[in-house]
């Protein structure tokens, strides 16, 4: 009901969807994608008014590690959520599922991936330097491809927890917590050829 409320649609159940009203006028007034609009423009105004994206502070300022400590800190988060993050995207979209739906659920995780390459060492007139038999001297190193701080914000309906969990702290509280992810078909080949998943038969 919610979701069609928000999407400007009368919600299932509701009488205007019934036979009774099918001649009558559908128009629909969007209240409540205007209260969420506004919550989000508010939100607007409140975090990103400078450029600074956090503020951090030492407990102690009078301690110099602590407060060299806090510039450290602060350059590294305004560099993730500048340039690596979306944050502003990431903000406005789990405002909206928190206003929508109640709830905001997100994974926090450091994707990080690496592949093996070799390349052959050449000199300073870029010929390639041999060894003892004659030939190319081929390195192996490994390659990070992807070495980043990731914010995936996950849709409520993909979650399943436990009815009888605590309400105010379902996920600690719940015995089970089950993502349902959808893929496609290719990206779960891939992952089982990979050697990260376990293969199994279709």
């Amino acid at each position: 009901k919610s979701l069609s409320l928000f999407n400007s649609n009368h919600p299932p159940g509701s009488k205007y969807n019934t036979a009774a009203y099918d001649k009558r006028s559908k128009f629909f007034r969007p209240k409540t994608r205007t209260a969420v609009r506004n919550l989000q423009a508010a939100m607007t105004v409140a975090f990103f008014t400078n450029e600074d994206v956090v503020n951090i502070a030492p407990a102690n300022p009078n301690d110099p590690l602590q407060a060299a400590g806090a510039v450290v800190a602060q350059s590294i988060m305004q560099y993730r959520l500048t340039n690596t993050i979306p944050w502003f995207q990431t903000m406005t979209a789990a405002l909206q599922d928190a206003a929508v739906q109640g709830v905001c659920i997100s994974h926090q995780y450091w994707e990080f991936t690496e592949k093996d390459e070799s390349y052959t060492e050449v000199d300073q007139t870029n010929q390639p330097i041999l060894d003892e038999e004659g030939k190319p001297e081929i390195h192996e190193q490994i390659t990070a491809v992807k070495d980043h701080p990731v914010i995936e914000l996950i849709s409520p309906e993909n979650v399943r927890i436990d009815p009888a969990a605590d309400w105010a702290d379902p996920i600690r509280s719940s015995p089970y917590i089950v993502h349902l992810i959808p893929m496609y078909l290719q990206d779960i080949k891939d992952k089982m050829e990979s050697g990260e998943w376990l293969e199994i038969s279709e």
